[in-house]
């Protein structure tokens, strides 16, 4: 989960026009942003995931992921019959105001939210972002909101 923080002086909402709709809408093309292109990165191989996502994901047994190979011919991270990757990289609900947004995926397969003490948290290492991934996020929104109001803001110049 990201929490960005906004910080702004006095009601910069009145005074920009559509300030508060705009922050909405680049908030939710943020979460599109993830959604298209880093959630797939958690797909990948264990050697794959373990160098973008450094201590979060656990080891799968060898056991297990012998029997993944020789039936689904793949070693990728959770993602056992392939069904799981392609129902959460499909689509996502994205709802949000201009203090936030949030995205559902659809169709999300229960094996993510089915826990068991000896298993992996599955749910917590699909929804995981790195620091890299949240600093390109906040640049997205910064320059989005940045370019935004530098074309709506009135600018005073004195002359003397």
């Amino acid at each position: 989960m990201i929490k960005p923080s906004i910080t702004y002086k006095g009601p910069l909402g009145k005074k920009v026009k559509g300030f508060n709709a705009k922050l909405k809408q680049v908030l939710q093309d943020a979460i599109r942003l993830w959604h298209a292109g880093m959630l797939p990165h958690h797909f990948g191989t264990l050697a794959q995931v373990q160098a973008r996502y450094p201590g979060v994901y656990e080891k799968r047994t060898a056991k297990y992921m012998r029997r993944k190979a020789k039936k689904y011919k793949h070693q990728r991270m959770l993602d056992f019959t392939g069904q799981t990757r392609i129902q959460v990289t499909r689509a996502i609900r994205i709802s949000g105001t201009s203090k936030g947004a949030s995205g559902r995926m659809t169709g999300a397969n229960r094996g993510l939210n089915f826990r068991r003490t000896d298993q992996p948290d599955m749910r917590a290492e699909l929804l995981t972002v790195n620091q890299q991934e949240a600093d390109e996020l906040a640049r997205y929104v910064d320059a989005e909101m940045t370019k935004f109001l530098n074309d709506n803001s009135e600018v005073v110049t004195k002359q003397a």
